[in-house]
């Protein structure tokens, strides 16, 4: 098992066995401490990929970073600005000569209601790029009412703290990556996704008493590679609070079918998260290592303040059929045998399994007949020819040889 945050990796020590019998001890829980269970899936269905590739989540936590300066990874000193917490995300893992698909920004910010669901979203840049337009932000607010924030620093047992609210801010930013036009390089045509990525969002600084408070940002990446088995990844998001009036976050996930084995890799993008305080995460699956399907305490904000995106390997998981959606697993986040717990806030869930190919005609079997990349210009519904001779130029040479040609389209999640 291996836990990602910000691109690093560290063992399972965080793992303790609750004395309670979870079976007995989760029903009475609700009973005794007069907690609510949630009334329908926190989160909702956002995006599905079938590809023969993978995912990557890096992220950093930015609570009371506001005004504070910071050593980048070149080693330069990066002043504060007034206002505006600033780090970086570093992403590892990506294969050299993958090509992107999807790479979407996940944030969370503590902002006021009588400010408006956009006050987190002011100021947001990734990579140097403002995330607005003249209109204003450019990001989707996934909670616009927001959720209870977890303002104490008790934890779950703290008060709510009236009109503050959290907010949850995803966008598409795979337009804002550097492109290798070296002709030389195996990635010639590329995105650069691989290594450090500024991100700035709205933060009144280390005092932690006045909003804006930024929590995190995430970045997933979705990417395709033509040595790699058929996947589905699925992406859930929204906004979900888990505190004293709601005691419990328990996720389906959907929007995948014909898994072709027990194997899968699962993310859970949260903020809030304490050292000292405890929960209980139950996944699909089993951890390699451990042998068990759940963890005690994973959200500790081991990417930074307030901040987690742990992602985990399984197997022997647990699959559901249906035929009215196909496949579906569960996972969920409880406090059993624990008084005293995190309060958390959910912004998204990622799920990838392998799913069956029988027939051996994946989406990308047209295009692996093709020598050529697919150029990282290639945005969305657009068509591009590419030519056996390797790059866009001399597809763009070959005009008329379609038989030297085959068809590509660059769609999010479709080939």
């Amino acid at each position: 098992m291996s836990r990602t945050a910000s691109g690093s990796t560290y063992a399972a020590g965080l793992l303790r066995r609750s004395a309670a019998p979870f079976a007995v001890g989760f029903v009475m829980l609700f009973a005794q401490s007069g907690g609510h269970a949630q009334a329908a899936d926190p989160l909702t269905f956002f995006k599905n990929y079938f590809i023969t590739g993978d995912y990557v989540v890096g992220g950093v936590g930015l609570r009371g970073s506001g005004g504070v300066g910071y050593v980048n990874s070149a080693g330069a000193v990066v002043p504060g600005i007034p206002g505006i917490a600033a780090r970086e995300i570093t992403i590892s893992g990506v294969p050299s000569d993958a090509d992107i698909v999807a790479a979407f920004l996940y944030w969370q910010v503590v902002s006021k209601n009588s400010l408006g669901p956009d006050s987190g979203a002011t100021g947001v840049k990734f990579r140097g790029n403002p995330l607005a337009s003249t209109a204003g932000p450019i990001a989707k607010v996934l909670n616009p009412n927001g959720t209870a924030p977890c303002w104490s620093s008790g934890g779950a047992t703290g008060s709510s703290g009236g009109q503050h609210r959290t907010y949850t801010y995803r966008t598409d930013v795979l337009g804002f990556f550097d492109v290798d036009e070296n002709p030389s390089s195996p990635r010639y045509g590329k995105f650069i996704v691989n290594g450090p990525h500024e991100v700035q969002l709205p933060d009144s600084g280390p005092a932690g008493s006045a909003v804006p408070i930024a929590l995190g940002a995430s970045l997933v990446l979705v990417y395709r590679d033509p040595t790699m088995p058929l996947n589905a990844i699925v992406l859930y998001d929204g906004g979900y609070t888990m505190d004293q009036s709601t005691q419990l976050m328990s996720q389906t996930i959907k929007g995948f079918y014909q898994a072709k084995d027990t194997t899968a890799r699962i993310t859970h993008i949260v903020g809030s998260g304490q050292l000292n305080k405890s929960e209980v995460l139950r996944l699909p699956g089993k951890l390699p290592i451990t042998e068990q399907n759940f963890l005690v305490n994973p959200f500790t904000g081991f990417a930074g303040a307030s901040w987690d995106n742990p992602t985990y390997d399984l197997h022997n998981v647990t699959v559901t059929s249906s035929a009215d959606y196909g496949d579906s697993v569960t996972t969920s986040v409880d406090h059993e045998g624990f008084s005293a717990f995190d309060c958390l806030s959910w912004g998204a869930v990622i799920y990838r399994t392998a799913v069956l190919d029988t027939d051996g005609d994946k989406p990308e079997r047209q295009g692996s007949l093709c020598r050529g990349r697919l150029h990282a210009r290639c945005r969305r519904n657009d068509l591009w020819w590419c030519a056996t001779a390797g790059t866009l130029a001399s597809a763009r040479s070959r005009g008329s040889e379609k038989g030297r040609r085959c068809l590509l389209v660059c769609a999010r999640g479709r080939l």
